[in-house]
């Protein structure tokens, strides 16, 4: 079967995204005074707004609704049916001060402060309960080393899908728990609340598989370094690093630590024998998918020990206001690098598999929830963790695609897939959302349709579709973008 090499290899001289995709209009940052007063748009507003008292006509501040603290932290992702694994664990929420111009969850939060609470003012940042999170865990936890089999298949009328049965059927399948999803846990606060540090400590005597998510470098200051090391084969660290360029860096994640200390956090893991993967995400055009930045970035990222590459490209939800007047102020053409890696899928996947390719190039493996890219992970997950955990959720569009179908090369139906896994899902939700993406029933970047290479063949006994990969149609949207536009390059 072809590989992404192979296939990238015969397209990418051919391909200019720069002539396909036109720039939209002039960029003129926003003029603004340090500290003056904005209001952005009616769903986001700066942390320094502040609004007139009706009676007094005085300005004042609003107060933050929410108490500093809370309780939940535990959570089967939304995103279920198809990641497999989609065991979190965030132990803050709230306003993150990596300020990152890209972030989709920052812009959801100030737009809740604003919808949901009638507040001007952004949710500050909150942290789990020690307390709760430490009995949370221990509870959730204990199902490790229950088998599977020997838990009821939830049927019928059932809780949330966060439910405790549902988290402890997640451990009972040592589904890996991934730490750090929509929240940077390893925030400088971390310093005086040590929640990170106390699951660690708990997740570390469970013995339980985690991956770590991060930004930060304080994974590598004791005593957190000692902890995780101590984990041994049970932990993985993906540090999410966009740009080489410390400069750019620091003006795309302007709190975050620099790119520097970011591949020093990986090497010093690789060094002892902790599995450290870089992870480029956003990857998109116009950004950091250069053919000169992805070769230098392969290049550090050998040197700094890392064997595997993961990366995804830019969230389909995230186009909003906000999001699009930061890049423009630090002139980049927000319109024409959303056209061409999010709305594109095809010139989007073009992007992660240019990524991939300057990887393999390197001799690092590479892993991508791209859908369209999925026939060219090394791994049966695409956290790249399948190989060394052992484990994932079975019962999940990744696995069904990259581990049932292109593995084997056989058609396969809903049924088939449902009766081989049938009361693994951790949740009945999940399965009936499952279904729905399977049969097309559900318009969304998850479907089936979306891995080249995966066509519909038949219909199974219950009237489900039936997939097959043709590997013979790998580089077919390549070709397609050259019919269209003709060889840009």
């Amino acid at each position: 079967m072809k590989n992404t090499y192979d296939v990238y290899s015969e397209f990418h001289k051919k391909i200019d995204v720069s002539k396909i995709v036109p720039g939209y209009k002039p960029i003129i940052p926003r003029r603004q005074k340090k500290g003056s007063e904005r209001l952005t748009n009616m769903h986001v507003r700066s942390d320094n707004m502040v609004v007139p008292n009706l009676l007094t006509g005085e300005k004042q501040k609003r107060e933050n609704p929410l108490p500093p603290e809370f309780k939940s932290v535990l959570e089967i992702s939304t995103r279920s049916p198809y990641c497999p694994i989609p065991f979190v664990l965030d132990v803050n929420m709230g306003k993150c001060s990596y300020l990152c111009k890209y972030c989709f969850q920052a812009q959801s939060i100030e737009s809740l402060m604003t919808s949901f609470f009638d507040s001007e003012n952004p949710m500050e940042l909150r942290w789990a309960s020690v307390e709760h999170t430490k009995k949370e865990l221990n509870d959730v936890l204990s199902a490790r080393g229950v088998e599977p089999d020997e838990r009821e298949p939830m049927r019928g009328k059932c809780g949330s899908i966060n439910e405790t049965k549902s988290l402890k059927k997640a451990v009972a399948q040592q589904v890996p728990l991934r730490f750090g999803t929509r929240s940077e846990n390893f925030l400088p606060g971390e310093k005086e609340h040590k929640v990170a540090l106390m699951s660690l400590k708990v997740i570390r005597d469970f013995n339980y598989p985690l991956i770590i998510n991060t930004k930060s470098d304080l994974i590598i200051k004791e005593p957190y370094f000692d902890i995780i090391t101590s984990m041994g084969d049970k932990v993985a660290i993906q540090v999410t690093i966009s740009h080489i360029d410390d400069k750019f860096s620091k003006a795309l994640e302007p709190g975050a630590p620099s790119a520097t200390k970011r591949w020093e956090v990986l090497k010093q893991f690789n060094d002892v024998g902790i599995r450290g993967m870089v992870r480029m995400e956003p990857c998109a055009h116009f950004l950091n998918a250069s053919d000169e930045h992805l070769e230098k970035y392969m290049k550090v990222a050998q040197e700094s020990g890392c064997k595997h590459f993961m990366g995804d490209t830019y969230h389909h939800t995230v186009k909003a206001q906000e999001v699009q007047s930061l890049f423009y102020d630090m002139g980049i053409d927000f319109g024409r690098m959303w056209e061409s890696t999010s709305e594109y899928q095809i010139l989007g996947s073009y992007a992660m598999e240019k990524a991939m390719y300057y990887a393999k190039k390197n001799g690092i493996k590479c892993g991508t929830f791209n859908y369209h890219s999925v026939p060219w992970n090394d791994d049966p997950v695409c956290c790249m963790v399948g190989d060394s955990f052992g484990s994932w959720s079975k019962y999940s569009m990744i696995n069904a695609l990259r581990n049932e179908l292109v593995e084997t090369g056989k058609p396969l139906g809903f049924k088939a897939f449902d009766d081989k896994y049938y009361g693994l899902e951790l949740h009945p939700a999940i399965r009936q959302r499952f279904k729905d993406v399977w049969n097309l029933e559900v318009n969304n970047c998850f479907n089936p349709d979306f891995m080249e290479g995966c066509i519909p063949v038949d219909r199974d006994e219950d009237n489900n579709l039936v997939w097959q990969f043709k590997p013979e149609l790998l580089g077919e949207g390549y070709r397609n973008i050259i019919k269209m536009y003709g060889e840009t390059k």
